[in-house]
């Protein structure tokens, strides 16, 4: 892939590559397992030149290494196409088609209708926001005027977000987890987990089915990084449907734009990036119980783990608006939105779809180039939400802020970005500091602080019934960062 990026350099009349390696620390070992230094290196290389007829190309290759050092050290590379493709006159359309990114909506912190192209969510708030939307195969069709167009987006190949499943800092469920389940659920050892004591459920199993859940666990847990990674990502993709047309999607969008304002209206049928997952009925009434099946029951255990987790990919219709405006240096913008089926998780490794819809509003002031102050809320609402839901609500209210401050013509730069939750009462805050010694060199200094009111799970049935909110949830993944970019 990077060959074939250097080869395209010759025809370039742009070029250039971005590395950026970071490294973390957290602040506190306060979770048995957890990752406590972890480096990632980042880089995107991009080449753009045009075809001769009134078009373009352009290419890009994002390179990605991650370094985990916690229970045991594993690092990997993974290497991807960013987005890359050809855009140009075709009869009366303006025509981009490739693997891209098409981004809906005018807010930056909370999007409501930003959900065309699935996210990268391996590494929470520490992914760059840059490399936190994942391109995938499309084509748009745009025709109109400066003051009325529209656009057609057609998906042929249906995409997903990114996620770890279990085993690192930012999954759902945490390293050692796994093990403390099956040695809680068949009576404890270790020291009775670490004298925590009031060990195990109540008896009535038989031993040998307790011996093999034991082994199990501990075999999870103890998995090669590299099959446990490939795991992840089969479990996030399981039952997707085929990469066929039939099961593409298809968007519209009509821009009008006037002096000092612009609108924007658009409607889809699409299919959700995060699956309905659904842990079979047997095993949700052993972890509700606490009590493993009986020695009889054996046979019906084995029988329900065949289908032990059932994924299905929902088509949603989608409706919305985005518009924004400008009163001298103040800027105003808004989104809303409408989700026919919105895929929600409860309790227990359950999940289903409700109506949804949302509305988010933005103000932002700037002083030339120095000084860039924004504010942003959201409001979620769920329209036939199911009772013990999993790290959301019914309504959810979101606030979130941004600053940017320009010192020494440019050469520093301090910067914040801060989230609220007024639902859950979480909060995130994201300072940095970063100095610019020559053009391409840059130096970051940053921390990233998450909190809540509720105690982060502390084994994996904390985990699937937790009652608090994704800032409490990850509340012990506070680190300091420092990141050094080149940028050419």
């Amino acid at each position: 892939m990077f060959t074939l990026l250097l080869a395209s350099l010759a025809s370039a009349q742009e070029a250039g590559f971005i590395l950026r390696p970071e490294l973390q620390v957290d602040l506190a070992a306060d979770r048995a397992g957890e990752d406590l230094v972890e480096s990632r290196t980042w880089l995107r290389g991009f080449a753009r030149g045009d075809t001769g007829d009134s078009g373009r190309w352009f290419l890009e290759v994002w390179g990605e290494h991650q370094l985990l050092a916690g229970d045991d050290v594993e690092g990997w590379w993974d290497v991807r196409p960013g987005e890359s493709g050809w855009e140009g006159p075709a009869g009366p359309f303006r025509v981009r088609a490739g693997h891209l990114v098409e981004r809906w909506g005018k807010l930056d912190l909370l999007p409501v209708v930003d959900v065309i192209n699935p996210r990268d969510l391996r590494n929470g708030a520490l992914t760059p926001p840059e490399f936190s939307r994942l391109p995938i195969p499309m084509v748009t069709l745009e025709a109109g005027s400066d003051t009325v167009r529209a656009t057609t987006i057609l998906v042929p190949f249906h995409g997903v977000d990114r996620v770890e499943q279990r085993g690192t800092d930012w999954s759902v469920v945490r390293q050692r987890m796994t093990r403390q389940f099956g040695q809680t659920a068949a009576g404890c050892t270790d020291e009775q987990l670490a004298l925590e004591l009031d060990c195990g459920w109540p008896d009535g199993a038989s031993p040998a089915l307790e011996q093999q859940i034991v082994s199990l666990t501990k075999g999870l847990d103890s998995q090669d990084p590299f099959l446990r990674r490939g795991l992840n990502v089969a479990l996030s993709q399981k039952e997707l449907p085929p990469g066929v047309f039939f099961n593409g999607e298809i968007a519209e969008r009509i821009d009008i734009s006037g002096p000092g304002f612009d609108l924007g209206l658009m409607g889809g049928y699409l299919r959700t990036n995060q699956s309905q997952v659904n842990l079979d009925g047997y095993f949700v009434d052993i972890l509700r119980n606490e009590q493993l099946p009986a020695a009889t029951d054996t046979d019906e255990l084995y029988a329900a783990t065949e289908a032990l987790l059932t994924n299905e990919w929902p088509r949603t219709a989608m409706a919305g608006l985005d518009g924004s405006a400008v009163a001298g240096p103040v800027g105003f913008r808004w989104e809303a939105g409408y989700l026919s089926h919105k895929v929600v998780r409860s309790r227990y490794l359950t999940s289903t779809t409700t109506p949804s819809i949302g509305a988010g509003l933005g103000v932002d002031w700037s002083h030339g180039t120095s000084v860039f102050l924004a504010l942003e809320g959201r409001l979620e609402q769920m329209l036939d939400a199911p009772s013990s839901l999993l790290l959301m609500r019914e309504q959810q209210v979101t606030l979130a802020t941004t600053g940017r401050f320009s010192l020494a013509r440019d050469k520093v730069r301090l910067a914040y970005t801060g989230a609220f939750d007024v639902t859950f009462g979480d909060w995130m805050v994201r300072p940095t500091a970063t100095w610019r010694p020559t053009d391409p060199l840059e130096i970051t200094l940053g921390a990233l602080l998450i909190d809540g009111p509720v105690k982060p799970p502390g084994d994996l049935l904390d985990a699937v019934t937790y009652s608090g909110g994704p800032g409490s949830y990850f509340g012990q993944n506070d680190a300091v960062t420092f990141a050094v970019a080149w940028i050419r």
